[in-house]
């Protein structure tokens, strides 16, 4: 019994490790990662507006978020200021089924919305 409970434990101690480790899959993008991703120089240079542009309103957005009563409207405009954003992005390498696409896509996946 003990040493199913202290493997139970490990799994749990293992999984909150690599948890934290992880980026935030609802983080903005950065321009480091978008050029990791493949993105070119010309890319880089019509993404930067774009990325100075969200990623203030973005981070903004949700520590409101965080105080907010309601948070599901809250969390709404968080939703929608990063898909606004991603669109852009998407524009500039080609669109979601492009290879840059994809790969952009993996780096940042859109959250699963809860439906309850």
């Amino acid at each position: 019994m003990r040493k199913i409970l202290a493997g139970l434990v490990l799994v749990f101690v293992a999984g909150g490790m690599a948890q934290a480790q992880q980026q935030d899959p609802g983080a903005s993008p950065t321009m480091e990662k978008l050029k990791e991703i493949g993105f070119t120089e010309e890319m880089l240079a019509k993404a930067e507006p774009i990325v100075k542009e969200y990623t203030p309103k973005i981070k903004e957005a949700a520590d409101k978020a965080k105080d907010a009563a309601d948070k599901k409207a809250a969390y709404t405009e968080v939703r929608t200021l990063k898909t606004e954003e991603m669109t852009k992005l998407y524009e500039i390498c080609g669109g979601k089924d492009s290879e840059l696409g994809k790969k952009l896509a993996e780096a940042y996946p859109a959250k699963k919305k809860k439906n309850t």
